[in-house]
């Protein structure tokens, strides 16, 4: 599915065929058109892809991969479009960072037929202050992260602030070098979280290619949704409330985090089973897990620390039953969880 929009008459803020237009940035609610007297005949917004994070405290950092991705593929072009959250560092002072997650975006797009006028890649805040960095001094490696594109204009905390407006946190505007059947774009952009640990950041992404097919101009643009969420649930008072058949992928254990808590509501009669795995990220962890009763007594415990397992117990009692996961070793590192809840 695919949102279809037309454009009836495009402005200029950066013009694509040598004019200067004194571009001063755009903000979320209207997206930039780059082509002066241009008129782009159909924009095809596609479906949003999304990744969310458990965000860590303390100074970690570690490989947090997780790829959003959307592959296209129609009659005009191919493209392959995602965004990949690499790890996680301590916030800097200089932008009143709390902590910092480094994003890596790609774009590769091939033209069946026509070429690339431009690319746009941009941020935006959606909730919780947020600075993007992005550097503009890739020296030699210039040549291996855009590919066929040429930067015309960017901007971040950082760099060309004053082109930022409204909810903009970072854009890298870059035009097609020679008609390009074949265009890449790889780069890294930093986001700054300034809430504390406890609060939610949700943060979009949005790459835009602009095409002429052979005959018209045609734009598409993939968007992202980011959502790091609080690591709070380190006590049974504070436990996270999950569903049974749900699965809840990248929570953070380790370190400062040397515990979590969740808790579901079940009845007697009932059979609870409850899945962990850290083994399906890169170095596994070592835990202990425990199953409690309404009351907070112990009814399950781990006789040893386990990279996975598994905890299945018959539910005697009403009420909202706790899981503890706890960290054997002072690793840190990211696991899954499933929950099942049958009869």
């Amino acid at each position: 599915m695919c949102k279809i929009e037309y454009v009836a008459k495009a402005r200029c803020p950066v013009c694509l065929f040598g004019g200067n237009c004194g571009f001063r940035g755009f903000g979320k609610a209207e997206a930039p058109v780059f082509f002066g007297q241009v008129v782009i005949a159909k924009t095809v917004t596609l479906e949003p892809a999304y990744w969310e994070l458990e965000r860590p405290e303390g100074d970690v950092d570690i490989d947090i991969s997780h790829r959003a991705e959307n592959i296209v593929a129609s009659n005009e072009l191919s493209a392959n479009l995602s965004a990949i959250p690499r790890c996680h560092l301590d916030g800097s002072e200089l932008y009143a960072a709390v902590d910092e997650i480094l994003v890596w975006v790609t774009a590769r797009v091939s033209m069946k037929s026509g070429f690339v006028t431009s690319m746009n890649v941009s941020f935006f805040e959606n909730s919780g202050p947020v600075k993007v960095t992005y550097s503009s001094e890739r020296g030699s490696d210039y040549g291996l992260k855009y590919v066929n594109l040429k930067v015309e204009s960017y901007a971040s905390c950082i760099n060309n602030p004053w082109l930022l407006e409204n909810e903009t946190r970072a854009f890298v505007f870059m035009k097609g070098v020679s008609q390009p059947k074949n265009v890449s774009f790889a780069d890294g952009f930093h986001l700054c979280l300034q809430r504390p640990y406890n609060q939610t950041h949700q943060v979009s992404l949005r790459i835009e290619v602009t095409y002429l097919n052979g005959s018209v101009f045609k734009r598409l643009i993939q968007p992202f949704e980011f959502k790091v969420s609080p690591d709070d649930n380190n006590t049974f008072d504070t436990a996270q409330e999950v569903a049974g058949n749900g699965t809840y992928p990248r929570l953070f254990i380790g370190g400062y985090d040397v515990t979590d808590f969740y808790k579901i509501q079940v009845k007697q009669g009932q059979e609870i089973s409850v899945h962990f795995d850290s083994t399906v990220y890169a170095g596994p962890l070592e835990f202990y897990s425990f199953l409690y009763d309404p009351s907070r007594a112990s009814r399950v415990t781990s006789n040893m620390f386990l990279s996975e397992g598994n905890i299945t117990f018959s539910i005697d009692m009403d009420g909202y039953w706790f899981i503890e996961i706890r960290s054997y070793t002072d690793d840190y590192g990211f696991y899954m969880l499933e929950v099942g809840v049958e009869g």
